[in-house]
């Protein structure tokens, strides 16, 4: 269909956006867990949010919606094709940008790790993929724990549930895209102090453990939330005759 790599991007990444600004106008979020998340705010502390890869489009968006459009943030894409979508949405969401290129290895690489590291200090949000860039899905690596902790940033595990959907199959990742007048809830579990300032300093390893296990228990969470939230608008006939008989009585 478009015969430019740059062309593509450039369309690609400006439809994403075009969804976004739809979503974020007939779509009902909630979350759960902000309150923590401001408290760390108001205390200045860097914040990595660490999410699966799958949810970035909604994490992306509901972030926004729930701490600002203009709000700093960066995010790391790779350099391909994807990446480059990404690269041109995350623009237009008044994201900063930082490209790895394609190699961990490579001095790119490891140039923009150091990048985000210095942006979070600066008082920017930073959101991570936990099983990213390639996968398996819902296996947690370290690269969040890595970037936290240099960082003395404290890790938010956000997960969502989203009623209406559409889910990419063909990807590793099984990317979840949210459809208009759909209800959305987004989980903040826990925050995971990576470089507490009265304890101990935690192994990367356990910080990687503590954020992949938070994040499967905020998947089940966010879907609960999402559930109780559906049957309170919508009950279905024998939830209303319960309702209406214990109404009924004396």
């Amino acid at each position: 269909m478009f015969s430019s790599g740059p062309v593509r991007a450039k369309v690609l990444g400006e439809l994403m956006f075009r969804a976004a600004r739809l979503f974020s106008k007939c779509i009902e979020v909630t979350s759960e867990g902000q309150a923590g998340v401001l408290a760390y705010k108001r205390e200045h502390r860097p914040i990595v949010f660490v999410g699966w890869h799958g949810q970035d489009a909604i994490h992306l968006t509901a972030h926004r919606i729930l701490f600002s459009w203009t709000a700093p943030a960066v995010i790391m894409v790779l350099d391909d094709a994807n990446g480059r979508v990404l690269e041109q949405f995350g623009r237009r969401m008044h994201l900063r940008v930082i490209s790895l290129g394609h190699d961990p290895e490579s001095p790119q690489w490891a140039k923009g790790v150091v990048q985000m590291i210095m942006l979070l200090r600066q008082g920017y949000d930073a959101m991570v993929a936990a099983d990213g860039p390639h996968g398996p899905p819902f296996e947690a690596k370290m690269g969040a724990a890595l970037i936290a902790q240099r960082a003395r940033a404290v890790i938010v595990p956000t997960a969502a549930a989203c009623n209406y959907k559409i889910e990419l199959h063909r990807r590793w990742d099984n990317h979840l895209i949210p459809l208009p007048f759909s209800r959305a809830v987004i989980h903040f579990g826990t925050p995971i102090d990576s470089y507490p300032a009265f304890s101990p300093k935690p192994q990367l390893e356990d910080l990687r453990s503590q954020y992949e296990a938070a994040l499967q228990m905020g998947l089940a969470r966010a879907s609960a939330a999402l559930e109780t939230t559906t049957l309170k608008q919508h009950p279905t006939p024998m939830r209303q005759a319960e309702e209406t008989s214990n109404a009924a009585m004396p």
